[in-house]
């Protein structure tokens, strides 16, 4: 087992039963499960679809928060990211916001 060096890691033991993630091109707009800002038709995405406790879902992850929670993340719970560097770093990546500011 290779060690995470990482800041976050979601060891709740959630994992999908089946999965599947690839690089898309949004043949219309989504929103990025991890930042919540629009994913324009053309844009160049990561689609991640499994099924987690039974139930099948799929997460649409702009390149930006792709790049983010690669740096950051040996293993995350989609949607969780924002909440997650708020935690550890202290910053607010989508408003710039950092926790000196309150």
């Amino acid at each position: 087992m290779v060690d995470c060096s990482c800041l976050i890691d979601d060891d709740s033991g959630d994992k999908p039963e089946v999965f599947h993630e690839r690089m898309v091109k949004a043949r219309k707009e989504y929103r990025c499960v991890e930042c919540g800002e629009a994913i324009q038709k053309g844009e160049r995405h990561e689609c991640a679809t499994g099924v987690w406790a039974g139930e099948w879902a799929t997460y649409r992850t702009c390149d930006t928060c792709r790049v983010i929670r690669g740096d950051y993340c040996c293993s995350w719970v989609y949607g969780d990211l924002r909440e997650a560097l708020w935690g550890v770093l202290g910053v607010d990546y989508v408003t710039g916001v950092t926790a000196d500011d309150d």
